[in-house]
């Protein structure tokens, strides 16, 4: 039934998405631009590199190579996620590689039947993270002039994911294991560069398709007033100009789109690192694009949500002081203090908690 409803609903999506392209030429050629533009400047420059890594790291046989380290240097793979220690590499690399990277290993992991999806649903939601090519180029440099905006959304975000880690150990010590392999074979060749190359081509080709197709809907969006909608509840509730709400709604269904925020605003730096955290909308449909389907992104969602609500308190907490040399404004400092109470942060992440343990409980019967 759900499988039915969910193919329904792509169906009409397509659909309606074809007759508004076909209906509206001028808004779809500015979408497609738009997005080909942030492709070209962002995603392309941030990805490629990094997937041809992902690729080499797999293909390699080096991430598997991380169960031969010495059992001290394996400790913090252990706390954090139960017997494995290769996955703290990739819980590392992903955290600071870019969104769809570490669900590539992640994915290469679990068609190799080294991790079962259940496992890898909860994995992927942990390694996962913006690469600093975004960060400081994208939001830090364009928004703000100065490294010190980037330093401290990464570090938001970074916390954030290891307190998330912490908090979800025992759910993933219980989740089972991957299936142990007794030798790892290393390959290193000539070959295996060329094979990377080709392979980051192919996925940052992918991606990028993916995040054109995600505008003209965003675009449709736009144009059947729903954004908008979004934008004016907004307004009203946080009391900020439509301008600023409308950038944020943007950048919440494609992070790219954050480089549209005012410029200077350090009051917007908790609700940055949020976003970054969670990724947006887009982010998911890269990640569904880069896993075939094949690992379920419902907890990947919630996950991202309790993550984006541990950076945002981190972020607020820590930004008088990492921003104490910057231009800032007394009054901007202290309008941070008393924004909006970080209760609703702290209850979001206490329910998404709360929807991953049920999710976990109903798939493996914990």
């Amino acid at each position: 039934m759900k499988e039915k409803t969910r193919n329904t609903a792509g169906a009409v999506l397509i659909c309606v998405s074809a007759l508004y392209s076909l209906a509206e030429p001028g808004n779809t050629r500015e979408a497609v631009s738009a997005a080909l533009g942030r492709c070209l400047d962002t995603v392309i420059p941030s990805l490629f590199a990094m997937m041809a890594v992902s690729y080499l790291l797999t293909e390699s046989g080096l991430l598997r190579a991380a169960s031969r380290l010495p059992g001290w240097m394996k400790l913090p793979g252990r706390l954090l996620f139960g017997a494995e220690s290769w996955i703290m590499s990739v819980f590392t690399f992903g955290m600071f590689a870019g969104y769809p990277v570490g669900m590539k290993l992640i994915s290469a992991e679990c068609a190799a039947g080294r991790l079962t999806r259940r496992r890898a649903s909860l994995l992927a939601g942990l390694c996962f993270g913006a690469g600093p090519a975004f960060v400081y180029g994208c939001i830090s440099e364009q928004l703000y002039g100065s490294p010190a905006a980037g330093r401290l959304i990464m570090i938001s975000v970074s916390c954030g994911n290891l307190l998330l880690a912490l908090l979800l150990a025992p759910l993933l010590r219980r989740s089972g294991s991957e299936r142990r392999e007794e030798n790892v074979h290393i390959r290193l060749d000539g070959q295996l560069l060329t094979e990377a190359v080709s392979s980051a081509g192919r996925s940052t080709a992918q991606l990028c398709c993916t995040v054109l197709v995600f505008s003209v809907i965003t675009a449709m969006l736009g144009s059947f007033g729903a954004t908008g909608a979004v934008s004016d509840m907004l307004t009203s509730v946080s009391g900020r100009p439509h301008r600023e709400t409308a950038a944020l709604t943007a950048a919440f269904l494609d992070v790219t789109s954050a480089g549209a925020l005012p410029r200077g605003d350090h009051t917007l730096l908790p609700a940055l690192s949020a976003l970054v955290s969670f990724g947006g909308v887009c982010v998911f449909f890269q990640l569904g694009a880069v896993s075939g389907g094949e690992i379920s992104l419902l907890p990947v969602v919630f996950i991202r949500a309790a993550a984006a609500g541990l950076s945002y308190v981190i972020c607020r907490i820590t930004m008088p002081y990492m921003m104490e040399w910057e231009t800032v404004s007394v009054s901007v400092t202290g309008a941070v203090h008393r924004a909006d109470s970080a209760v609703p942060s702290v209850m979001l992440l206490l329910m998404s908690l709360m929807v991953i343990r049920e999710w976990g409980k109903k798939e493996g019967g914990l």
